[in-house]
């Protein structure tokens, strides 16, 4: 039976309109940029966070085996520092897990984004468009399956990381970023209890540990001042699309959310108060930053004055106190921190597995869903 001329034009449209939308994806190679990007921020970031976890567990190491004479009192900091001791290698070995799934991501993404692998399957997807020119409705169906495959195989992964950024971008980041300032905050505490311990002059590498902690802070402020400058020109053309709205309306007619002329001025008005709002988030992050930074540049100012022979007031005015009274006052301020890092260590943890495993598996399988469904309807278009 000979299949009517319509039903044919009908599935080779779709096949060469497909083809046609994969060949501007591909060759636009905006998603894989985009996605790429993400990538390279968060290992950064969460190879921040190891490098602290890693630190923290060999302070723990050396002192958890140390014994402080207090009157009437010896204490074992192993007894205070084992929930951090029992969490911490935990906590190394789950991150490891989260950098190396986002690392495999980052290597498939970079191997499908290959230039010469772009080109390959750009010219065998024009093939296919050709093809379906002078194929009958049998073929061009098959050819529709063969894009769909295709397709997922080539843009899934940059789909789910470009979906995935988008949740981190505004559930996440400002939370991991103040979690980690703590995480730094709790690795000093544990500095300044083994100096004490140790009772030694500040030498050559504390000093060295101290500059660079000093150096991550800043690297961090300049990250979150870059956010925050591109919230801000965000912002800056969110209002003046708003403004341009606003100005058509009559003098009467106030350019509120309550208010709005239509739903496009009501998107606006609402993206412009969540951009203000995480703003405000992130100003707090970056204060206590700031302020960390401060604190850690007068201690390095302070040691190295110390390594000289000078003084710096305050701190050899602690100096001066019993031994005794300084280590239990640092000894009641780590205690105090013990419980506030193990909730933060386990928030960075989920963090951590929710974007680098969990939510990418999420839209994974629904992308699976969607082409399934893609795939049953090219199977049912009919052929006569």
């Amino acid at each position: 039976m000979k299949v009517p001329a319509g039903k044919r034009a009908r599935l080779r449209v779709w096949v060469l309109a497909i083809a046609a939308a994969f060949l501007a994806v591909l060759l636009w190679g905006g998603v894989d940029g985009y996605a790429g990007s993400y990538l390279v921020s968060t290992i950064g970031d969460l190879g921040l966070i190891y490098a602290t976890a890693r630190g923290i567990n060999a302070l723990v190491s050396v002192l958890q085996g140390t014994e402080i004479d207090l009157p009437m009192l010896t204490l074992t900091l192993g007894e205070l520092l084992d929930p951090v001791n029992d969490l911490i290698e935990r906590f190394s070995g789950v991150l490891t897990f989260a950098l190396g799934a986002l690392i495999l991501q980052q290597i498939l993404l970079a191997v499908l984004s290959d230039a010469a692998v772009t080109w390959v399957l750009a010219a065998a997807v024009a093939g296919l468009g050709l093809l379906s020119l002078a194929a009958g409705p049998g073929v061009n169906r098959q050819l529709l399956r063969l894009l769909l495959v295709t397709a997922f195989i080539r843009f899934s992964l940059g789909i789910v990381v470009a979906l995935n950024s988008v949740v981190d971008a505004r559930f996440l980041p400002s939370s991991d970023s103040e979690q980690h300032r703590q995480m730094v905050a709790f690795k000093g505490n544990l500095e300044q209890m083994k100096s004490m311990v140790d009772g030694r002059e500040p030498g050559e590498q504390q000093l060295a540990d101290l500059q660079e902690q000093l150096e991550a802070l800043d690297a961090m402020l300049a990250g979150h001042g870059e956010t925050r400058g591109a919230l801000e020109q965000q912002e800056a053309a969110v209002e003046q699309q708003i403004r341009i709205i606003c100005d058509r309306l009559p003098w009467w007619r106030r350019c509120t959310v309550d208010n709005a002329a239509d739903p496009a001025l009501a998107g606006l008005l609402e993206e412009r108060a969540s951009l203000r709002e995480q703003q405000r988030e992130l100003d707090d992050v970056i204060g206590g930053f700031r302020e960390d930074r401060d604190q850690l540049a007068g201690r390095l100012e302070c040691l190295a004055e110390r390594s000289r022979g000078g003084d710096c007031g305050l701190f050899d005015w602690l100096g001066e106190m019993e031994p005794g009274q300084l280590v239990a006052s640092r000894l009641e301020l780590l205690e105090s921190r013990v419980s506030y890092f193990v909730d933060n260590a386990l928030n960075l943890l989920m963090s951590a597995l929710l974007k680098s495993v969990l939510i990418p598996i999420l839209f994974l399988y629904a992308l699976v869903i969607v082409t399934r469904k893609i795939w049953r309807r090219v199977g049912a278009l009919p052929l006569a």
